[in-house]
């Protein structure tokens, strides 16, 4: 997949969808998901280009968003945040981004 942008032909089911799975893209930009607000319970962005500098609307409804493997580098920045933006947020997956390593897959590990 070659996505940079949320895909706008997604933007006619917005506020029908729960679940978005846009993994294995090159997303840095989330413009035009704030159309999603109203439904969207799951974000799935595996794999992308996602940084702590990338700003998230607000998702009153969300409570499951996965980021693994993206290029989160600062935790601390990313997090802040968080909070007021994912009021529901029950589940945050950063597996593998070097912010937040996944220690059983890292060659190198101290532990």
């Amino acid at each position: 997949r070659d996505c940079y942008l949320i895909p706008e032909d997604l933007y006619g089911y917005a506020g029908k969808v729960k679940t978005l799975d846009l993994s294995y893209n090159s997303i840095s930009d989330l413009e035009g998901l704030e159309k999603f607000s109203s439904s969207l319970e799951e974000l799935i962005l595996d794999n992308n280009q996602i940084t702590e500098q990338t700003s998230f609307p607000k998702l009153g409804c969300l409570k499951l968003l996965s980021l693994g493997k993206n290029s989160i580098t600062n935790l601390y920045t990313f997090i802040d945040g968080v909070e007021v933006k994912f009021p529901k947020l029950a589940y945050l997956s950063l597996i593998g981004n070097k912010a937040c390593p996944d220690a059983l897959s890292e060659e190198e590990c101290d532990e």
